[in-house]
């Protein structure tokens, strides 16, 4: 049996390009041999990657490298696993694509120094470096790109392509048909644009050219197809580099934590926090922007709020800036003390709320602290000591930040960021759906802000925490912008807009109609405030209880629910007629269910509200609004939300 081993622990080592000292192979047997056979060859492949990741001096590894790695090994197999992690931008792991060996590398095992705020030129050029890197790689691995394998028989109908670097177009006198490159989108000269990768740049001629979904920006990278002649490079195409979901992505690289955490390993990978995660199928994560401290309105809306959420509290309340209504200038720091008081005071009315959930606080670009440059660290100790003090389970965090749910990757940055790619786009998209253009976006360019550094300012060395790769399993983009939800590449990019909230959970569909456009969003139910009134449905079906979470006057109503459908629908019915006498409405509900029995359970619910309100004190006037939130006809729902909302 330790024969055996001894064989298959030197043959895996020699197809790595390793080599093992006899003591060292000794060892590995001795150290893998009571592992069970099913686990003994992950165990193996562990621990040579984690020896690969060494600074190596010879391809002759000694015993003392080996117990390194099975110690690393070990550590990493024990350590703790959170259930909820807040990640600061600035502690995001370190990474860097060896193309010789194919792998992402930390820079710690590269030697490479540690990040400064203010660093030297070389770390400009390796910001735009990296983000091309990171994305030729992953382009050269998708099925279009990839070169057949000897032998091999494409089928009718399929078409292999091949990236040209640009110094093959620079170094031809003749004139080239069907080229396709990568690049990146600039301009070397005013009104000229130019496309560069590390091997040189060619000018465009975008006179016959034909967009493809998504905001072209300068500085973001494009695959043009066109033909090159007389140093120009005349494009017939232009289109995003295909995006990868992120399981694609673990499959190449492995258990590596791109996304940060105390872990060392992905916590996709962790049969515990599944397991939590599937045990509390009911928590759920809401989102709010643009939290005015200093505003009497929205801190009576946020206590209902609150006082709606006290007897079910959610995992995390995740509160976006701006905090206050004014711009950061004189009186601006003791106004957001002033503001951080009062909120302390408000959630000191709700213990349970603030003993079992976590408060995350994100900063806006207008709060007080550091410039605008992304990323933004967190509003300063000075000014949250006596708010943190009250509220300990209160996390002050950057801007872009991540947070980690179990299994779960969220990313949440408060930036006007649709705006600004509007406006410095090559081509406005003539079909009008923004957040669809904006989603590819940010997906196929696996960044949060692809955009000049003078309309987006970004530290250099600290670019790698905006940085969407592999992908997560939700962007929240707080964004002036009109709310929108979109799934692209498994990646759902959600903007809640201002003065509004969503709760996220797994397991649930939102589709919603307006004006005329319908389209299914995943793990998503969203709620909206409109000129400071709410209004939130959520039915229990399995624990057979029904709460109507806030009404106009803060009234909790509940009742009981039968599990079918055709009861289910029936009570939240009577939930939105409710809720319509409270607020003058005209409502009508509707729903539809499976005749068969045996699909009763999966079939789909739909509740449409159909609102007109009266006109607000204020003068302001609500339009009609159609929604209809429907549930998945392949996952079993749990809750149902319903809103009359306005454009």
């Amino acid at each position: 049996m330790a024969a055996k081993l001894k064989a298959q622990v030197t043959s895996a080592f020699k197809m790595h390009g390793l080599t093992l000292r006899s003591e060292a192979n000794k060892y590995l047997v001795e150290v893998l041999l009571p592992v069970n056979e099913v686990e003994r060859e992950d165990w193996l492949d562990r621990i040579i990657d984690i020896i690969q990741k060494q600074p190596l001096s010879s391809s002759l590894i000694q015993r003392e490298v080996c117990e390194a790695a099975v110690q690393e090994c070990n550590q990493e197999h024990e350590d703790s696993e959170n259930i909820l992690s807040v990640i600061d931008t600035f502690s995001t792991p370190r990474f860097t694509y060896v193309q010789e060996r194919k792998k992402f590398i930390p820079n710690s095992s590269l030697g490479l120094p540690a990040p400064a705020l203010h660093g030297p030129a070389m770390d400009k050029a390796s910001l735009f470096s990296d983000r091309f890197t990171v994305i030729q790689q992953r382009t050269l691995r998708h099925d279009l790109f990839t070169p057949p394998v000897l032998g091999e028989t494409l089928a009718e109908g399929t078409k292999k392509f091949q990236l040209k670097p640009l110094e093959y177009l620079k170094g031809s006198t003749s004139r080239l048909k069907d080229i396709i490159v990568l690049g990146m989108l600039t301009q070397l000269k005013e009104g000229k644009w130019y496309l560069e990768d590390p091997t040189g740049a060619v000018q465009l001629d975008l006179s016959s050219h034909n967009f493809h979904t998504g905001l072209f920006t300068e500085n973001s990278f494009v695959l043009a197809e066109g033909w090159y002649e007389d140093n120009i490079f005349h494009v017939e195409a232009f289109g995003f580099p295909p995006a990868e979901p992120a399981a694609t992505t673990r499959a190449y690289f492995g258990n590596l934590n791109f996304f940060g955490g105390e872990s060392s390993t992905s916590s996709k990978l962790s049969d515990k926090l599944r397991q939590v995660e599937h045990d509390n199928a009911d928590a759920m994560i809401v989102f709010i922007a643009d939290i005015w401290l200093d505003n009497a309105k929205v801190m009576e809306k946020l206590r209902e709020l609150f006082s709606g959420y006290s007897e079910f509290p959610p995992t995390a309340f995740v509160l976006c800036g701006h905090f206050l209504t004014c711009p950061a200038g004189e009186g601006h720091i003791k106004a957001l003390k002033e503001g951080f008081r009062v909120l302390g005071e408000l959630l000191a009315d709700f213990p349970l709320l603030t003993s079992t959930s976590k408060l995350i606080f994100v900063p806006g670009p207008e709060d007080a602290g550091h410039s605008t440059i992304l990323p933004r660290p967190a509003i300063p100790n000075s000014i949250t000591e006596d708010f943190r003090r009250k509220v300990p389970n209160a996390i002050f965090t950057s801007n872009p930040c991540r947070i980690q749910y179990c299994t779960q990757e969220i990313v949440v940055m408060r930036e006007d960021i649709v705006t600004k790619m509007c406006r410095n786009c090559v081509r406005f998209p003539t079909d009008g759906d923004i957040p669809t253009h904006f989603a590819k976006t940010l997906v196929s360019q696996a960044h949060l802000c692809p955009l000049p550094l003078h309309v987006c300012p970004v530290y250099w060395a600290y670019d790698c925490g905006l940085r969407l790769y592999p992908l997560p399993d939700l962007v929240v983009c707080a964004d002036k912008f009109d709310p929108f939800t979109r799934k692209s590449a498994d990646c759902n990019v959600v903007n809640p807009v201002s003065h509004s909230f969503f709760f996220w959970r797994r397991g649930f569909v939102t589709a919603c109609e307006k004006k005329g456009h319908f389209g299914e969003r995943e793990n998503l139910c969203a709620c909206r405030v409109s000129c400071g009134h709410l209004v939130l449905y959520t039915c229990y079906c399995f624990s057979k209880l029904a709460h109507d979470g806030i009404s106009s006057d803060i009234k909790q109503k509940q009742f009981m629910t039968s599990p079918t459908d055709q009861e289910r629908a029936v009570h939240l019915s009577k939930a939105v007629e409710i809720e319509a006498a409270n607020r003058h409405c005209q409502t009508a509900a509707a729903f539809s269910h499976a005749s068969s029995p045996l699909n009763a359970v999966n079939s789909s619910v739909r509740v449409s509200c159909l609102c007109k309100r009266k006109p607000e004190p204020d003068g302001l006037d609500i339009d009609p609004v159609k929604c209809k939130i429907a549930r998945s006809s392949f996952v079993p729902a749990r809750d149902f939300v319903v809103q009359p909302s306005a454009i």
